[in-house]
C-alpha cells in the first residue's frame, strides 16, 4: 500500500513536470526511469518485490525519514512540504495532483507518533475506498 501511493504520487510529478515545462521535466531520464519505477517496481507485489531486491527485503528496523519526522512530532517543514508541496504549486489545480494534496493535507495535521496502516493511507489518498 505504502509503495502504490509512492508511485502514484511520483505519476502526478512527472505529469506536472512535463505540463510546466520545469527543467528536467522532458528529459529521457525522467520520462524512462519516472515511469518504469513507479509503475513496474513500486507496484509490485510485495513477493515479487522482494524477488526483485534478491530477497533483500528492507529491514524490520528500518524507519524512514518521514517516520522519524513524525516520531519527534515534527509535521511542517518536511520533505513532504519539499516534494509533494512543489508539485502541488506547479500544477493547475488541486483537482489535478489528488494524491502528493492528501499526502500534504495528511502531513500536516499529522500528530506525534501518528503511523497510517497502507490500508488507512490508501484510503486517506482517494486510492481505495
Amino acid at each position: 500500500g505504502y509503495r502504490r501511493v509512492v508511485a502514484e504520487a511520483i505519476r502526478e510529478a512527472i505529469g506536472v513536470l512535463k505540463a510546466s515545462g520545469v527543467s528536467g521535466g522532458r528529459s529521457l531520464v525522467v520520462l524512462t526511469f519516472g515511469w518504469v519505477v513507479p509503475v513496474l517496481l513500486l507496484s509490485l507485489p510485495d513477493w515479487m518485490f522482494v524477488a526483485m531486491l534478491n530477497g533483500n527485503a528492507i529491514g524490520v528496523n528500518y524507519k524512514s525519514s518521514m517516520l522519524q519526522d513524525l516520531e519527534r512530532g515534527r509535521s511542517s517543514n518536511t520533505e513532504i512540504d519539499d516534494l509533494c508541496g512543489e508539485i502541488v504549486r506547479l500544477a493547475e489545480s488541486e483537482e489535478c495532483v489528488p494524491i502528493n494534496m492528501a499526502l500534504v493535507r495528511l502531513m500536516a495535521t499529522a500528530k506525534k507518533g501518528t503511523c497510517l496502516s497502507p490500508k488507512d493511507l490508501l484510503q486517506n489518498v482517494g486510492l481505495e475506498a
